[in-house]
């Protein structure tokens, strides 16, 4: 059954190398900026090949990604894990979503990269919840985010006349206006 099997507390349940859930949630919890550093490139390692083993994070890479005194490879290194995150499990990211849409508004030192992660972050929180990603769409298109993506994140909604995309705003003030 999902959710049982000990990925909550950080057991191993399969031949992966260990990932010690509760180090790294020590680590993003630290005062030492060596011992954060160390814990988020730890779960970036792991994201990839066993993402539901670090869900338990995002709460704690949220407070790193908006905290100013991560440097901005940290923050490079957080936004990755949080898109990984959002592919395996959007609803766990989705409350992060105020949070990285006010990053995005006003952190001038953000690189491409990071900036590239956190919007393909919210496309995939938007696939899952989009109301929760358009409640922002306003603050974002006035940051004028740029991106190196080919088209800026569409959060669309497919349901206009003739195949035509409509943002997802409109579709949202629609059904919530019957």
């Amino acid at each position: 059954m999902e959710g049982e099997g000990g990925h909550a507390t950080g057991e191993r349940t399969d031949e992966s190398p260990a990932f010690d859930l509760g180090r790294a949630l020590a680590g993003l919890n630290g005062e030492d900026e060596a011992a954060r550093t160390g814990a988020v490139e730890t779960i970036r390692q792991t994201v990839d090949e066993h993402p539901k083993r670090c869900l338990p994070t995002v709460p704690k890479l949220r407070a790193i990604l908006t905290d100013p005194a991560s440097s901005t490879d940290v923050q490079t290194d957080v936004a990755y894990c949080l898109e990984r995150l959002a592919t395996e499990s959007a609803g766990d990211v989705a409350p992060s979503v105020p949070a990285i849409v006010s990053y995005l508004a006003t952190e001038s030192t953000s690189t491409t990269e990071t900036t590239d992660s956190l919007l393909m972050c919210l496309e995939r929180v938007s696939d899952h919840r989009p109301r929760v990603v358009a409640e922002h769409l306003e603050t974002l298109q006035e940051a004028d985010i740029e991106t190196t993506t080919e088209q800026r994140w569409p959060l669309t909604d497919d349901t206009g006349e003739e195949g035509e995309q409509r943002p997802a705003t409109d579709a949202v003030s629609e059904s919530t206006s019957h």
